[in-house]
């Protein structure tokens, strides 16, 4: 979904677009706020737009290979990690696993991985994230979602 079907948020918006107009993309932010105001829909935009071939005013023109892949919800650039259910955290099998992805050189562009409820990190978990979070490999953005900063 593009920023522009995104309703509210207008402060995060404006924020991520002036840092796509710059040129100069952190490898890792922090989106808080209470579940369901839209984090991992805006790192979803955020996505679509670093992938984009055609950007229109900082946002995905929706119609590039890229773009279609991420409204299909088949962009092999972007990645979710959620809690495990029967477990309850996030452990570190999933950061492992996480860690080996990101090693490839990405389809597109950047590459997007979504640590959604990162305060569930087993500490091994946070741990074993610690040194990909300060260094990833190029062309590897890291969001992480949580409810407080």
């Amino acid at each position: 979904m593009p920023f522009s079907k995104i309703l509210g948020q207008e402060r995060a918006k404006r924020i991520l677009k002036q840092v796509l107009a710059r040129e100069k993309i952190p490898h890792a932010y922090l989106f808080t706020g209470i579940p369901g105001i839209g984090k991992t829909t805006t790192a979803g935009a955020l996505s679509m737009a670093l992938n984009c071939e055609s950007p229109v005013d900082g946002d995905g023109c929706g119609h590039c290979p890229s773009c279609r892949m991420m409204l299909g919800g088949n962009f092999p650039d972007f990645g979710v990690i959620k809690v495990l259910p029967e477990k309850n955290n996030i452990l570190i099998e999933q950061i492992r696993e996480l860690n080996r992805k990101i090693g490839f050189v990405p389809y597109a562009k950047y590459r997007v991985s979504v640590i959604y409820q990162a305060e569930r990190m087993t500490d091994e978990a946070a741990n074993s994230f610690l040194k990909t979070l300060e260094e990833p490999p190029p062309g590897n953005i890291l969001i992480l979602n949580a409810p407080e900063p």
